[in-house]
């Protein structure tokens, strides 16, 4: 709990100047765009823009409250067992639903912050999903994991963008499986 304590303090905290250790862990760009612009832009994180259009997610991004939200590059939805076809299927609204919450954490957390937090507490940190579980970031060498509740496990690919309600850090995997396919 001290933990989540610790990364909440550090929120966007990562303004300095200072260089991150790999520039693909940096927060690369800032905008006055929402959340939802900022993904519904990005053509590499289209089935994102879709699924959460799709869910009617994509319009808590466009509020005011600060989100984060670990957003699943193409790649990694299509890699994902039996993705396809859970994508496709309109009757499986819900169960995308609560697959992309285990993706969106409340307030704004950017790489750095996320780097000083686990440095600052000797090691892994944990923060709250809006999902079922937690979420677990450590360096492994130095690139940051994100480990789901279920023990999905995605590394930050590229850098974070910064939009007026929270930030959107790419992931090159998907942090929750389809129950029955794990």
């Amino acid at each position: 709990m001290a933990a989540i304590a610790a990364l909440s303090l550090v929120t966007l905290s990562a303004c300095s100047e200072e260089p991150a250790a790999s520039d693909d862990l940096t927060t690369q760009e800032r905008t006055s765009q929402t959340v939802a612009a900022i993904v519904g832009e990005r053509s590499d994180l289209s089935i994102l823009s879709d699924e959460l259009s799709d869910s009617g997610l994509s319009a808590i991004f466009d509020g005011q409250a600060s989100y984060t939200v670990l957003a699943p590059l193409d790649t990694a939805f299509e890699g994902m067992e039996g993705g396809t076809e859970l994508l496709s299927d309109e009757t499986k609204g819900a169960l995308v639903a609560a697959i992309l919450r285990e993706h969106m954490v409340p307030g704004a957390l950017s790489p750095e912050a996320i780097r000083e937090a686990i440095a600052d507490n000797g090691g892994p940190v944990t923060v709250r999903s809006f999902g079922e579980g937690d979420l677990n970031f450590a360096l492994e060498g130095d690139k940051i994991v994100v480990t789901g509740p279920n023990g999905t496990k995605a590394t930050m690919a590229g850098g974070a963008l910064v939009g007026s309600n929270g930030v959107v850090i790419p992931i090159d995997g998907v942090l929750a499986t389809i129950p029955g396919e794990a």
